[in-house]
């Protein structure tokens, strides 16, 4: 620790570049909390005041060292590191009201001050600072030093965002934001005093996001390293298998906001927690997935506060790029992905322009309450199955009522509902309108959230309006242009429907460099290579799927109806059985689809139908059974009328009706 951060010690390079000067006090302790005892500080600081500082008592002159001094230091007692934090509060407020936070005619009473008066508030003295501001100050100058800042990278952190967010004009005038510059209040009775105060408070902005190397002297900058690929792992989870959803909830949003990024490759959630649990070594995963670097975390949880621990891996040596440990309060708990991801993205290459932060922090909640219920809803959304989908829904439902002007959470509402329409049945004439109400709402909140735009394109596909779609997918894509999940819906959802072949297993490909192990994304690129009647590629797809996820539902169903269309029927008839079908099987190609024509099949059982018929030759009853999927699961019917099983019915009059009333070419 310095033990004696003051303005006088403090100085700025013509570059920028924050430096602190004099550290004949200082001292390293074995461990960072360690106590030092402060009579050695006091009596140096008191033989200094005595040499340097004469007319100490005389009035409007500075007081030196006595003024940044924390209550522990002045009352003699043992210190740590959180002194400097005090000190640099001290510093902080005068940078940016223009006067000391605690000032008295003699030392006594600046003592006095220091120890039982707490300073004006900043924005009583200049009501044009930021109120943010403000209660980082306080904070810092708590006397209670348990309350105070507890380590250099909290303060630091909420420096850096308020820099953000004043980089951004968010929230705040012009004036607010010059006033950080040059305060009105400067004593210029002294020419040199002047200039040295000037120079610093012209660096208040640059202090702000050097806050670490004010703070603590023994700071490293640690080197950048040009990394354009990333996996991050889930983090672990220290706090219990309630708060399950909050540490992957954290890991899915890092991951979502480095999406966003351009030219910054991110394997995708599904992918990166098929390890989640394992322990697995950074260094094997990385090279597994083909990327650079690797990021690990721990989130803990004492009394109030979440603590989460990250460390950045280069997956070339299995070296640690970069480490930090982010603490907050529950009540703040909405901030830390956003503060993971800027820290993480100055350690694996460059700064974030103002574009990239507002578009990282565009539908965001500062709500705590909000944002866990919709990781709630994110917790249980992939899981895929009714009661998921359906607790998924009411989380998302009650994180809109607790922050109307989330956007997040209305967009996940929105997907939410699309994809539900799937799995539970006799849903689309409720879901459908209620998924376009939440997406247009949460575009209308963060028009520059990739999110909101993905959803809204979703919903419309739902009710088959495709030219409405079609510009949403273009902003999704441009906005997140490293999201495997907007790559894989454009691909299904919009092209595929559209005969837009090629192209849609170019996106596929895309959404799997993404995403490698995503089942469902496996599975309909499989489904699409069957379509495109690339059927050897189809079934070498399906079985790479299985291999990834051998119990998931969706893939053993399309893939029991491709081994049946490829006449396979063992096969078919045991995935069948796997997607959740109980259905005593014939044997012979007869046998099998009377009796899946005759199954009550729990997942989609019109579509089953429509397949069962026209394999029999019963083109009403196929037609009849396509008719009803298109009522009941009209976001499976723009799929369904392009299978080759149905080729036999495209020339008919009825089906040309059916395209045309879901707005799709023959």
């Amino acid at each position: 620790m310095h033990r004696d951060l003051k303005p006088a010690n403090m100085f700025v390079t013509k570059r920028g570049q924050a430096k602190i000067l004099n550290f004949g006090l200082a001292k390293v302790g074995e461990r960072e909390l360690e106590p030092v005892h402060s009579a050695l500080t006091i009596a140096d600081n008191a033989a200094n005041l005595a040499s340097s500082r004469a007319d100490l008592t005389s009035p409007g002159t500075t007081l030196g060292t006595v003024a940044y001094m924390s209550p522990e230091q002045a009352r003699g007692d043992d210190v740590d590191t959180r002194t400097d934090l005090f000190s640099f509060g001290a510093v902080l407020y005068e940078m940016a009201a223009g006067v000391q936070a605690f000032t008295g005619a003699t030392s006594a009473l600046v003592f006095d001050a220091i120890l039982n008066r707490p300073p004006a508030p900043l924005l009583r003295v200049k009501p044009s600072l930021p109120a943010e501001l403000d209660r980082i100050v306080s904070k810092a100058l708590e006397k209670d030093r348990d309350l105070r800042y507890q380590v250099a990278s909290e303060m630091r952190a909420d420096l850096k965002r308020l820099k953000r967010e004043l980089d951004s004009g968010r929230n705040l005038s012009s004036s607010s934001i010059s006033s950080m510059s040059v305060p009105a209040v400067i004593d210029r009775t002294s020419t040199g005093t002047f200039y040295l105060r000037r120079k610093l408070w012209i660096a208040a902005a640059i202090a702000i996001s050097l806050v670490a190397a004010a703070a603590t002297f023994f700071w490293l900058r640690k080197e950048r390293s040009s990394v354009s690929s990333v996996a991050v792992l889930p983090f672990a989870n220290d706090m219990g298998s309630d708060s399950e959803y909050l540490a992957d909830g954290i890991t899915e949003d890092v991951i979502n906001n480095l999406a966003q990024l351009p030219n910054m490759r991110v394997i995708a959630r599904s992918t990166v927690f098929r390890y989640k649990g394992q322990n697995a070594d950074p260094q094997q995963v990385g090279q597994t997935l083909k990327v650079e670097a690797v990021l690990t975390g721990r989130i803990a949880h004492h009394e109030n506060q979440v603590t989460v621990q990250t460390d950045l891996v280069k997956v070339e040596d299995g070296t640690q790029i970069w480490g930090q440990q982010f603490t907050r309060g529950m009540q703040d708990v909405s901030s830390l992905q956003q503060d993971i991801t800027h820290e993480l993205m100055a350690a694996l290459r460059s700064k974030l322009s103002g574009e990239e932060q507002k578009q990282m922090s565009a539908g965001q909640t500062e709500n705590s309450e909000a944002y866990q219920l919709c990781l709630q809803g994110r917790y249980h959304f992939p899981k895929r199955t009714p009661e998921d989908m359906k607790t998924a829904i009411d989380e998302y439902q009650r994180a809109t009522q607790a922050d109307p002007n989330y956007a997040d959470a209305f967009a996940g509402l929105s997907l939410t509902y699309s994809i539900a329409i799937g799995y539970i049945n006799d849903t689309a004439k409720q879901f459908g309108p209620l998924a376009d109400q939440a997406a247009r709402r949460a575009v209308e909140l963060a028009p520059a959230f990739g999110a909101a735009h993905l959803a809204l394109a979703e919903a419309r596909d739902t009710v088959w309006d495709w030219a409405g779609a079609w510009p949403e997918y273009q902003k999704a894509i441009n906005l997140s242009p490293n999201d495997a999940t907007t790559h894989y819906l454009y691909a299904y959802t919009f092209l595929l429907p559209q005969k837009r072949l090629d192209e849609a297993l170019t996106e596929f490909r895309r959404a799997l460099d993404l995403d490698p192990l995503s089942p469902i994304i496996n599975a309909n690129h499989a489904t699409t290579l069957m379509i495109a009647g690339k059927y050897d590629e189809a079934d070498a797809q399906f079985r790479h799927a299985q291999q990834i996820d051998a119990n998931f539902a969706p893939l053993n169903l399309r893939m029991g109806e491709f081994l049946a269309f490829r006449g396979k029927f063992e096969e078919a008839e045991a995935a069948f059985d796997k997607s959740g079908g109980e259905i005593q099987w014939p044997p012979g190609r007869e046998g099998f689809y009377h009796a899946l024509l005759s199954s009550t099949y729990p997942v989609a059982p019109d579509a089953q139908e429509s397949f069962a018929a026209i394999a029999l030759g019963d083109k009403e009853r196929a037609m009849q059974a396509l008719e009803l999927v298109e009522k009941v699961s009209p976001d499976d019917i723009f799929v369904h009328v392009r299978r080759p099983e149905f080729e036999s019915l495209r020339g008919k009059p009825r089906f040309q009706a059916l395209l045309r009333r879901i707005n799709l070419q023959p």
